[in-house]
């Protein structure tokens, strides 16, 4: 087959594939004009590469002999075009909150793109996954403990960074405390703890001095995390100084949007829903009835596994054209009346 073979599609499942020949596929490809039979043809790709676009094999549509030695020379070349949009290579995030949870599975989504990870987190990570996690992705991952509420720690440590890592190109501001206690009793040690505006503030604010003095063009990315319960209130728990510092941390996006726009940065908070961390694999083991009301908030009946939260997180950090946004990922939670009791 001589037919040029474009980027087709970012993805495809495997029940769309229609073979079990195909175990990880990331992308696949069509021919221009048909090809003598008539089929498709499909690219599997080794995901977990920094550059993404290496072609392992290609076959044919519910078939099990590889074509790709009937590939013409420029096909991995044009999977490389689309697929590096998405790379970060020789970039650096900053993931705070990354030591474990939701703030792991983004320090993984972006090391898979290739970017090297300095995590700041008051908490250790569990004992070797950061070594596994630059093994396997051949970046360098380096954790930092340090009270991001502390502007002369947070200063400290970016500028730390900035010298054995080159640069600061992403901030990922994850860290954050929840306590399900009544308004009309939260505590004032409640109210300090737990609102996490402080924190993604001074972060972001020295991560983007580090952008600006790095002067490299498209200079960073910062995001923040925030919930989807800034847009829907829930029963199931009385969060209400958690919910206002996670809307305030949201409220910080356009302003700084536009602000830091002129320096090429730009902002976005990715406002997700309940998703299975290890915590909250610990709430599910002692109050399973709660778990319960949370997998009826979502149109599909359970919570996010924090694996679906990655190419959210990738989008956020490489769209060149996307800023001032919030992108909701809830499984629909903010979208309909859910089916949760009082």
């Amino acid at each position: 087959m001589r037919a040029s073979l474009p980027f087709w599609a970012i993805s495809a499942s495997r029940r769309a594939l229609g073979t079990r020949t195909i175990v990880s596929t990331f992308g696949h490809v069509r021919p221009e004009s048909p090809s003598p039979a008539g089929k498709y043809y499909f690219c599997e790709i080794f995901k977990h590469n920094p550059r993404f676009g290496i072609v392992l094999s290609v076959f044919r549509n519910n078939s099990q002999t590889p074509l790709s030695s009937n590939l013409p020379a420029h096909l991995p070349g044009s999977l490389y075009h689309e697929m590096d949009q998405f790379a970060l290579k020789g970039k650096t995030a900053v993931i705070t909150g990354g030591a474990r949870g939701l703030g792991f599975a983004f320090a993984e989504a972006l090391a898979e793109a290739g970017a090297s990870i300095a995590i700041l987190d008051i908490g250790t990570p569990k004992p070797g996954s950061l070594e596994e996690l630059a093994e396997r992705c051949g970046v360098q991952i380096k954790s930092f403990v340090v009270d991001v509420s502390s502007r002369e720690q947070v200063n400290e440590v970016i500028e730390t960074i900035e010298r054995e890592f080159g640069s600061v190109d992403v901030n990922v501001n994850a860290a954050g405390v929840v306590t399900d206690e009544s308004f009309l009793t939260t505590s004032d040690q409640n109210l300090s703890r737990t609102f996490n505006f402080i924190g993604s503030f001074l972060v972001a604010q020295a991560c983007a001095n580090a952008m600006v003095r790095n002067d490299v063009a498209p200079i960073g990315s910062i995001i923040f995390i925030s919930s989807v319960s800034v847009h829907v209130s829930t029963v199931v728990q009385q969060t209400s100084c958690y919910i206002a510092s996670k809307s305030a941390v949201r409220g910080l996006v356009k302003p700084l949007a536009l602000e830091l726009a002129q320096y090429g940065i730009r902002v976005n908070t990715l406002s997700p829903g309940s998703t299975r961390t290890d915590m909250f694999k610990q709430v599910e083991e002692a109050f399973p009835d709660l778990v319960k009301q949370f997998n009826q908030e979502s149109m599909f009946g359970r919570v996010a596994e924090p694996r679906e939260l990655k190419p959210a997180i990738l989008f956020l950090a490489t769209s060149s054209w996307t800023t001032g946004q919030d992108l909701v990922v809830d499984g629909g939670m903010s979208s309909f009346k859910h089916r949760a009791n009082y």
